[in-house]
């Protein structure tokens, strides 16, 4: 007999026998994920503030630090205030977690599903790490201003989740996904040749803009494909609900490694404003994610709630 504590956010497909309740928890877990986003892209503004007076080692020290101690302080709020009891389910499935494992991947949409969502992970990491060198390298605009563009993405984006909400109900979760695909590969394009459509500012807002709808969608929608594999799976959905969020924490985690490896191998080709070489191929290599990313996604076939 193997021990589960499934949360409520791992339970949506449980607690929303209805896909409107299923994405609107969502949608709440997306705000929320994106304005901590929001709030750790304010490091590049913070530099170009501290860096003057201390020092860039030590602005750098300083920042990474201080964001280090809101997160630990962040993820203790949990561990001493959340009542597990009135928040989570305590529930016992048979079989080992191998086979809930086995169980979950032998889910033809959740293999789909999760086989795209690395590749978004990766074009994702590739933003949040990139973005500095975009901004300053690509755009030749000061190193700050990449938290001006990432504020501009991610607050714009909170202007289309009512839309996507009603989107979703008329054209369905994939036609969105697949735009969302589309519009970051265009976006990704746009950026490895932006030194040579010259310096614009319509063309930096228009990005910053142009990302908010993609920033949306795969904000809002991934967890609520999950809570429709899980409630379509036609089992009880509750033993392996959990082990489908954990399964698809994983491929997250994969991806933002993979990225992480990745993105230092690719900035040794050329880093400066000299020579970008690295640069436009880390905004390339995002660009194919995704690509690669939409490819797989267009396996994905849906079924009504």
């Amino acid at each position: 007999m193997t021990a589960y504590v499934v949360p409520y956010t791992a339970l949506i497909s449980e607690l929303g026998h209805h896909e409107d309740d299923r994405l609107s928890i969502s949608t709440i877990i997306s705000i929320t994920w994106a304005l901590g986003f929001l709030v750790g892209n304010t490091v590049h503004a913070l530099f170009e503030t501290l860096r003057e007076s201390w020092g860039a080692v030590s602005a750098f020290q300083m920042i990474l630090a201080g964001f280090s101690l809101i997160g630990c302080i962040a993820m203790l709020v949990p561990v001493f205030f959340l009542k597990e009891k009135k928040y989570a389910l305590q529930l016992r499935t048979e079989g080992s977690v191998w086979s809930s494992v086995s169980k979950v991947f032998g889910q033809r949409n959740f293999r789909i599903f999760a086989g795209s969502d690395l590749f978004y992970w990766l074009s994702l990491t590739f933003i949040q790490s990139g973005v500095a060198y975009f901004v300053s390298i690509l755009m030749g605009r000061p190193i700050g201003d990449a938290t001006l563009f990432m504020m501009i993405g991610f607050l714009t984006s909170f202007l289309f989740y009512l839309p996507i909400m009603r989107l979703v109900k008329s054209l369905g979760k994939k036609p969105l996904m697949i735009t969302a695909f589309l519009v970051f590969g265009v976006i990704f394009l746009v950026t490895s040749q932006y030194s040579s459509l010259g310096d614009s500012n319509v063309l930096f807002f228009g990005l910053a803009i142009a990302s908010a709808f993609p920033l949306a969608v795969f904000g809002i929608l991934p967890n609520a494909i999950i809570a429709d594999i899980v409630y379509q799976s036609g089992e009880s959905g509750v033993s392996h609900s959990g082990m489908f969020y954990a399964a698809r924490n994983f491929t997250m985690k994969l991806g933002i490694a993979l990225a992480n490896l990745i993105f230092p191998s690719l900035l040794v080709f050329g880093k400066s404003t000299q020579d970008p070489t690295g640069v436009q191929m880390i905004a390339l290599a995002a660009f194919f994610f995704c690509i690669i990313g939409l490819v797989i996604f267009l396996l994905y076939k849906p079924r009504k709630a």
